[in-house]
């Protein structure tokens, strides 16, 4: 018996179907996606290569210190002088009684939280809608300022990724208000205060949010505020301390020729991006198709223009304070980032929903921006203030006893052996017999004079001046240093970069 030729086709084509048709919407998606991969590909790379290798510049020594304690009282004692506060400390002095003190090893942790803040935008999320939590993990990931912070023992890439993490939880419990939802979110926001005292600002704003669009079922989850209670009490105990600090000014105020400065520094180039990208979209306004803010079909779109609203209110007040009074520095708007670039995620999300190329581009531009920082600025970007070195120059060359300062206005809180412990970290750390002396300026001092007053009789007697002349009440600004001019038989090199002087010197032998 025979089998026609035709019912052979008949059957194999039921066998195997045919393919479905090309869908534009899954082309855009998987251009997406490979884009989003790239991205974060590359500034893996340049996260943990950029800067790598570099010395401890001042702030990371800082961390050194309270690393390198023998004992959890101890820690504890050199933690309250600090004006920063305690959580970053906390994790670091564990890691380092397994890991060391070495750069690397400091530097490491900051890496890991680096790495984990984009990552936290792709967790799904009914709250924020799977392509602006795509565009948010790329921009994230390609924040210049986020990649200078995963290559510093400082405490910012661990408030990034907090930051990052209590975003998404303060857009799931304005979606859906629970005990449970609350108390999540009030825990990372009590980790986050723990990690840096002005977050407070960012989630008292998001409470205050919460508050005003649920009211009543709001009020009714109150016992989760109780996690707030470890971060405030900590602050209570440590406000003394944070008191004298707030007596020594160290940060000009700010002026309004600093605002596009700042608006840099916390979104990059996303603006201009926004407006280049939005103009050529046609049906919007500024490029934001009003349909979907409009209509609130979508629960993100009842919940992300308050969870942006907290993080833009929080850092207005912020920067607002630092009209008032020299109280802030670009850094401290870390921990709105997250919050602000979602509003633009949202906003080229918004677009790519009518434009599928608008996404992809908008991403590449951010590593465009993030790469042309890596190669151009590079390691040095803010580390001129290191000590490391010049340490290492006076180790060797035989120094026996450092007098050793660091010519702040905040400094003048700290007793000689705290400063004694900024200056022997790296001599510590080494294992040499070089001595240390911390010497605490007062207004009104002549650094020359006292440090050379301090070292007289001191054998093998050497000096660390350290110095900014752009802080206002730098003892350098009226009394330049001067050692060698003023004492016979002392040689100073400059291991600094204007405006910072790194100054050490060596008495005649």
């Amino acid at each position: 018996m025979g089998v026609r030729e035709g019912s052979m086709s008949t059957n194999s084509t039921l066998l195997v179907p045919p393919a479905p048709p090309w869908s534009a919407a899954a082309g855009a998606r998987t251009l997406l996606l490979a884009t989003v991969a790239i991205v974060l590909a590359a500034s893996t790379v340049m996260r943990i290569a950029v800067g790598a290798g570099e010395p401890l510049w001042l702030d990371e020594a800082w961390t050194g210190v309270h690393s390198l304690q023998p004992t959890f009282a101890d820690f504890v004692r050199e933690v309250y002088v600090d004006i920063n506060a305690p959580l970053y400390y906390v994790v670091m002095w564990a890691w380092s009684a397994a890991f060391g003190v070495s750069n690397e090893a400091l530097r490491l942790p900051s890496v890991l939280f680096g790495l984990l803040c984009p990552a936290l935008a792709l967790l799904p999320s009914r709250e924020i809608g799977w392509r602006t939590r795509l565009v948010w993990c790329g921009l994230l990931a390609t924040w210049v300022p986020g990649l200078m912070q995963s290559q510093e023992a400082r405490c910012y890439a661990l408030l990034l990724a907090l930051a990052t993490g209590g975003t998404i939880l303060h857009a799931r419990l304005l979606a859906a208000p629970s005990l449970a939802r609350a108390a999540a979110w009030a825990g990372i926001g009590a980790l986050a205060i723990l990690t840096h005292y002005y977050a407070a600002i960012l989630f008292g704003c998001q409470g205050l949010a919460y508050l005003a669009r649920h009211r009543g079922t709001a009020l009714r989850t109150w016992p989760a505020a109780l996690l707030f209670v470890p971060a405030f009490g900590w602050m209570a105990y440590h406000l003394p301390q944070l008191a004298t600090f707030a007596q020594a000014t160290w940060y000009a105020t700010l002026s309004a020729s600093a605002l596009p400065w700042l608006l840099l520094y916390a979104t990059g180039p996303a603006p201009l991006v926004m407006i280049v990208l939005g103009a050529g979209v046609p049906g919007t306004l500024f490029g934001v198709p009003l349909p979907s803010f409009r209509t609130g079909r979508e629960r993100a779109a009842a919940v992300l223009p308050w969870v942006v609203g907290a993080a833009a209110v929080g850092a207005l007040i912020l920067v607002g304070a630092g009209f008032l009074r020299p109280s802030f520095t670009a850094r401290y708007l870390t921990i709105f980032v997250p919050g602000l670039l979602l509003a633009i995620a949202a906003w080229v999300a918004a677009i790519g929903s009518r434009r599928a190329w608008v996404p992809p581009v908008a991403l590449g531009l951010a590593l465009a921006w993030a790469t042309f920082w890596a190669v151009s600025v590079g390691s040095g970007w803010a580390r001129s203030m290191n000590f490391q070195t010049a340490s290492q120059h006076l180790a060797e060359a035989g120094a026996g006893t450092v007098i050793f300062t660091w010519d702040n206005p905040s400094t003048r809180t700290l007793a000689p052996r705290h400063m004694a412990e900024l200056g022997s970290f790296f001599f510590r750390r080494a294992g040499g017999a070089t001595r240390t002396v911390g010497l605490a300026l007062q207004a009104g001092d002549d650094p020359n004079r006292r440090l050379l007053e301090a070292a007289a009789g001191q054998p093998n007697a050497a000096i660390l001046w350290i110095y900014d002349l752009a802080v206002p009440g730098t003892a350098a600004i009226a009394h330049p240093p001067a050692i060698a001019e003023r004492e016979p038989g002392w040689t100073c090199r400059d291991f600094g970069r204007p405006p910072t002087g790194v100054v050490a010197c060596l008495s005649g032998r």
